[in-house]
């Protein structure tokens, strides 16, 4: 699940929500549909329109009844998420035993995501600052309109597949892991062709901040914190900690090949296992083990984010 990294976007994302009619019903088939307007209301064309696209081991399922994405937006989104599968199937060479469905659902507005994944899972009550969310339970993800920019939403849609993909492989993933590889993904340039990622500004702005006063947690600090402890901080108190300094381990390991073959031997051994990495698993492959890697990563964020080309 994705949640805005400072609470200070909070209001500025979510304003123009405030006070939107949301309306539920069922058609002839049964299908349950949300949208922001009565079904009166609705245009001639049909409510619901699910679109399909697939490539050898990856189905692209997006239903948008509300019209969230144009036609293009949506084709830039399916670009996407084939890289992000790409990128897991031949960078990471991992062995997916069976096709990855991404099947997707967008709405117009913040209740009406909640509404649908409360109908889908009663556990599913999603807090105030999710712009995403991906429900293992069902493997469906949901994302809402939360910017006007469509590239901000998409870059959301890259987050929640990431999460898919890595659900497949073990979903006791430990959270950091989870969190800063979709994270990473949002980074991904459409503009362009090849795999080129640019850093997340949000978060590069965190890292600068906490460094400029000295405030950066050390990774042994960090990676101390079980995945109720993370959760904790990260959904209920809404400390920006969690999020940031995983999208700035990830970010920092896919930064050199060391880093590159440390999350690759990572997600095998999770799709070989069937279970999340020992705690010690980075200390045994980083050459200098946390020691030298604290003191890079250090480095790493006190410099300039750059961009970063992926080539396999």
């Amino acid at each position: 699940m994705k949640t805005a990294l400072l609470a200070g976007l909070f209001a500025l994302l979510f304003a123009a929500t405030a006070g939107a009619g949301i309306y539920t019903w069922k058609d002839a088939q049964g299908r349950v549909h949300f949208a922001d307007r009565a079904p009166g209301d609705a245009p001639a064309r049909a409510i619901a329109e699910t679109r399909s696209t697939g490539i050898a081991g990856l189905e692209i399922h997006i239903a948008d009844p509300s019209g969230v994405l144009g036609k293009r937006e949506r084709e830039l989104a399916e670009a996407g998420i084939r890289r992000v599968h790409e990128v897991y199937t031949g960078l990471f060479r991992l062995p997916l035993r069976r096709t990855v469905l991404i099947d997707i659902h967008l709405f117009p507005t913040l209740p009406a995501m909640q509404a649908w994944a409360a109908g889908l899972d009663a556990r599913a009550q999603l807090p105030g600052g999710v712009l995403g969310v991906y429900l293992h339970t069902q493997n469906v993800i949901g994302v809402w309109r939360h910017s006007d920019d469509a590239q901000r939403v998409i870059a959301t849609l890259l987050h929640e597949a990431s999460h898919v993909i890595v659900a497949q492989l073990s979903p006791q993933a430990p959270a950091w892991l989870q969190e800063g590889l979709a994270q990473y993904f949002e980074g991904l340039d459409l503009s362009r062709g090849g795999y080129v990622v640019r850093p997340t500004p949000e978060a590069s702005a965190a890292i600068n901040a906490w460094v400029a006063r000295g405030e950066l947690v050390t990774l042994q600090q960090y990676f101390s914190l079980d995945n109720a402890r993370w959760r904790h901080l990260a959904h209920d108190e809404q400390n920006p900690i969690p999020y940031v300094v995983a999208w700035s381990v990830s970010y920092f390991l896919m930064s050199k090949p060391v880093g590159r073959q440390i999350v690759t031997e990572l997600l095998q051994d999770m799709a070989a296992s069937k279970r999340p990495p020992t705690r010690d698993a980075i200390e045994q492959r980083y050459p200098g083990g946390y020691a030298l890697m604290e003191y890079e990563w250090f480095k790493w964020a006190q410099g300039e984010k750059t961009a970063q080309t992926l080539q396999w």
